[in-house]
């Protein structure tokens, strides 16, 4: 699977990881006393900061407290034990079907509760579901730590096949100027981690996504120029945009 490459088929690619070992969390569970170097599941989930640590475990409080009934899971790379410095955050959240609608025209809000949003994104492959959307968000934390959260009817039995292939579940609203950002993000995070011909092809996608030439630069400097050309071509993207070219400067 690419990394984070920001296109609908890549965003498909990633809901079909299994949510098996996926992990819970009693909703009754006091969240003050979390241990900020695990995630309190018996597991030994190792996280790699307490504000990672507090990000996951805000998240889930928040879903859970959201509608009664509902649950809220870790899964992928940070519950199966196999993140680093740079895994976005996969959550599940199980919502009973008559709450499914309502909790859609909520998740804004609850998000917004547990850090300010600086975007939030839905998948266009399930817009239309009756029964699954899949929510992307960066939020005030590090913007490696996007969060992933698909939110499934729970009818649907966490099946991450759900209308996958369904026509009718597509809809047609994708910025492609956020989609260029986060895959800047993705550049960034391929290329710290020695990636480099993966990053030069992502960043290739995204020049072509806002229609743009691939310039013969060093990646830091052509992540720039990406993040500047967006910013000048969708003002609505200039904070997020701005965030990241700190995190350029911030790294060089």
């Amino acid at each position: 699977m690419e990394l984070w490459d920001e296109t609908p088929t890549a965003a498909q690619a990633a809901v079909g990881v299994s949510v098996c070992g996926g992990i819970s969390v009693d909703p009754k569970f006091n969240f003050s006393t979390l241990l900020l170097s695990e995630f309190p599941t018996g597991n030994g989930i190792a996280l790699e900061s307490d504000e990672r640590a507090r990000l996951v475990a805000d998240h889930l409080r928040e879903l859970m407290s959201a509608f009664a009934g509902s649950a809220a899971l870790l899964r992928v790379s940070l519950a199966e034990g196999r993140a680093d410095l740079y895994s976005d955050t996969d959550l599940l959240w199980d919502v009973s079907d008559n709450a499914f609608s309502a909790a859609l025209a909520a998740l804004p809000v609850i998000l917004e509760g547990v850090r300010p949003v600086a975007s939030l994104r839905f998948d266009p492959d399930f817009q239309h579901s009756a029964k699954r959307r899949l929510a992307f968000r960066f939020a005030g934390v590090p913007l490696f730590w996007r969060v992933d959260l698909d939110v499934l009817a729970h009818s649907v039995d966490r099946d991450p096949d759900y209308d996958r292939d369904r026509p009718s579940a597509r809809g047609t609203s994708w910025s492609l100027t956020e989609s260029s950002l986060a895959n800047a993000v993705a550049a960034i995070k391929a290329e710290r981690r020695g990636l480099d011909n993966e990053a030069a092809e992502i960043l290739a996608r995204a020049e072509a996504r806002i229609g743009i030439p691939s310039p013969a630069v060093n990646l830091r400097n052509r992540i720039g120029r990406l993040v500047h050309a967006v910013a000048a071509k969708d003002p609505t993207t200039a904070s997020l945009a701005a965030a990241i070219d700190h995190l350029l400067t911030e790294m060089a």
